[in-house]
């Protein structure tokens, strides 16, 4: 009796590809590159224009709000007079919605970069403008379109983000800190954070 194979239609389970999956490649360059290299999906054609506007949009808020917190880090919280021009008010604002927005661009492109290594198909990230007096955002998100294939590719997709944004942060905590300088709270103090 001759005996007869079967490919096995399963999926591999997370990370650890079955010997016979069809789209299992035994030749990897290094024991740490997976195995299993999954079908690349198509690429959406990017909506370029809501990813710009929403940019645009949440640049407009943090730069108000981070002229509002320079106004104020400038009057020594009333104790001095406002004397800026509405260019040095704006230009101002521009450290802090420069800062904030490399953060989260860093985090969210950490995430996209990872997603677009490992095939997975993603979104460029989506920033949120919120007219809000404490941040200006809401943050920033990507759009993963499909099932991320293996424990190591969740974990390098979702470890990145941080990882980047932290590595961003330090120089800016490093700057922000250097430039501050101490200063007296007023005594009625109703309505700070």
């Amino acid at each position: 009796p001759a005996k007869t194979s079967r490919i096995s239609s399963k999926r591999p389970r997370m990370g650890f590809p079955s010997r016979d999956n069809p789209d299992f490649h035994s030749t990897a360059a290094s024991p740490l590159e997976p195995l299993y290299a999954p079908p690349v999906p198509p690429r959406r054609r990017q909506q370029l224009r809501r990813h710009l506007l929403l940019f645009v949009l949440t640049v407009a808020t943090t730069t108000l709000v981070g002229a509002e917190h320079f106004a104020s880090f400038h009057v020594d919280f009333g104790n001095r007079a406002l004397d800026l021009s509405t260019s040095q008010f704006i230009l101002n604002g521009l450290w802090y919605s420069a800062s904030i927005l490399a953060i989260l661009g860093a985090h969210e492109f950490g995430h996209y970069y990872y997603c677009r290594r490992y095939r997975v198909d993603a979104s460029l990230p989506y920033f949120l403008p919120a007219p809000l007096p404490l941040t200006g955002t809401l943050g920033a998100f990507i759009r993963i379109r499909q099932t991320i294939p293996g424990k190591r590719e969740l974990f390098d997709i979702g470890i990145s983000g941080p990882i980047a944004g932290f590595i961003v942060a330090i120089p800016v905590l490093l700057i922000g800190t250097s430039l501050s300088r101490v200063t007296v709270l007023p005594i009625d103090t109703q309505g700070f954070i």
